[in-house]
């Protein structure tokens, strides 16, 4: 009976030490190469403008584009084609994120345009920070190198300069909207822009121009990180030691008898 009991031990164990192929969902490498103005460019306000997105997509599993239309407005559609009306005069930053299998919204810059707006000559000053993209490194690991895009518009004349705010007691400024700042401990931080209109007026810090932007732990993360094939971790050191138990008492019976 020991015997019996024993054998059963041993194939239990080497049973669940076997590899085995783990069912995985397949993550489409799903990418934006492009993004036009089809329809209504310099047009004056109200403005309608059509847009027209090229997607990468491996799987045809692209369900939803997240269109961000450059003046403060954003929009997700089901399809890579999308119309925007524009209340304001200016020139507008307008770019688009697609979805993956994994559910995280990818951005490109090559998947950028300018949509403009010929101003109304009853139209007063007016002009905004747009958006914040995070082109390197979202979500990323520390030590991680973050890049970003601050985008914004004015509709009597041309942005003069830009502000971030990287959320960890660093900033700057520029006269570019491209900013890197290095992450070396693992948080989420509150980075927020501003931009400077020609009448010299900084303008943000709110809604498309203040985002959250999470760091992990390179360290936490590893030690989580399981096998994509095979039995986990903890299941393989628990059959090693199903094994071993199993041969002592095999041996020990071997004596006794």
């Amino acid at each position: 009976m020991k015997n019996i009991i024993t054998i059963f031990i041993a194939v239990t164990a080497l049973f669940s030490f076997s590899p085995h192929v783990q069912a995985q969902m397949p993550v489409n490498n799903i990418v934006c190469n492009n993004l036009q103005v089809t329809k209504g460019n310099n047009g004056t306000i109200p403005a309608t403008v059509e847009f027209s997105a090229e997607v990468e997509d491996p799987l045809s599993q692209a369900a939803e584009y997240l269109f961000y239309f450059g003046d403060g407005n954003s929009a997700i559609s089901q399809t890579p084609n999308i119309s925007h009306t524009y209340q304001t005069s200016g020139t507008f930053t307008v770019r688009t994120e697609v979805k993956d299998t994994t559910g995280y919204w990818k951005t490109s810059r090559d998947c950028q345009t300018t949509a403009i707006v010929e101003k109304s000559t009853v139209e007063d000053h007016k002009s905004g920070c747009s958006n914040i993209f995070v082109e390197i490194d979202n979500n990323g690991e520390t030590p991680t190198n973050a890049t970003f895009q601050v985008t914004g518009w004015d509709n009597t004349g041309i942005l003069q300069g830009y502000s971030i705010d990287f959320g960890d007691g660093m900033g700057g400024e520029y006269t570019q909207p491209y900013f890197s700042h290095i992450y070396d401990k693992p948080g989420t931080y509150v980075v927020q822009a501003k931009v400077q209109d020609s009448q010299g007026n900084w303008i943000g810090a709110t809604d498309g121009c203040s985002i959250n932007l999470p760091i992990k732990s390179a360290a936490i993360t590893n030690l989580q990180t399981q096998p994509s094939t095979g039995s986990p971790t903890i299941f393989a050191v628990a059959s090693v030691i199903g094994v071993l138990f199993a041969i002592f008492t095999l041996r020990s019976t071997r004596h006794t008898t």
